[in-house]
């Protein structure tokens, strides 16, 4: 069995004169039953406030974790939560 999962972040730029209109602090999506379903950042333990410019899974000690490159920002490693039950 595949396990399917789809992290999302989503910035865009604006004018120095526009306010920021940050689109989301990052979603994840988990796959079953044939679609994708949203889940609650305070459940996946995704928190992606910055202007992110890049986003690449890695491996840390054999842990699942994803490293968050943002722009003008330090970088971030988080550890989104494995265990996500959908109701």
């Amino acid at each position: 069995m595949v396990k399917k999962k789809l992290q999302l972040q989503v910035n865009f730029q604006v004018e120095i004169e526009t306010t920021p209109a940050d689109a989301s602090i990052g979603l994840r999506m988990k796959y079953k039953d044939g679609k994708f379903y949203c889940v609650d950042n305070s459940d996946s333990g995704i928190f992606l406030p910055r202007d992110v410019k890049d986003l690449k899974q890695i491996n840390i000690a054999g842990d699942y974790a994803l490293l968050v490159s943002n722009d003008d920002e330090p970088m971030q490693i988080l550890y989104p939560n494995k265990k996500i039950n959908l109701k």
